[in-house]
């Protein structure tokens, strides 16, 4: 079995001790949500951080963007698509988000605002 928690495990004793009780996401919560907004950044930059789920699916997804990755940026859906299962559902996905924008700015290194959604 894939051992698919081990990445985040430093940033995550880092993040512990800046923790808020009342977040509804733990820090590997929002260290997930990040690696999905970060692999949203590098294969389509133009979409809205509500189109990661339609990627990690894995069925054909007709943009502009996709006719020009590479070996890197396959591999990089690729991986994503095991690390990152629980965010192929749209709601999932969503949920997340909102919950992501109800974080602390300062824990965030995103922007997502409602229009993204």
């Amino acid at each position: 079995m894939r051992d698919t928690s081990t990445w985040r495990q430093s940033i995550r004793q880092r993040l512990k001790e800046q923790w808020s009780e009342k977040s509804k996401l733990t820090p590997s919560d929002l260290c997930n949500i990040e690696l999905g907004l970060y692999l949203l950044s590098q294969l389509e930059p133009n979409a809205p951080a509500s189109a990661l789920w339609v990627l990690l699916t894995g069925y054909p997804f007709p943009s502009p963007d996709s006719k020009n990755w590479g070996i890197r940026e396959r591999h990089m859906l690729g991986n994503a698509r095991h690390i990152l299962p629980f965010f192929r559902s749209r709601y999932q996905w969503e949920r997340a988000l909102e919950s992501y924008r109800q974080l602390e700015e300062r824990l965030r290194a995103y922007e997502v605002d409602s229009k993204q959604l």
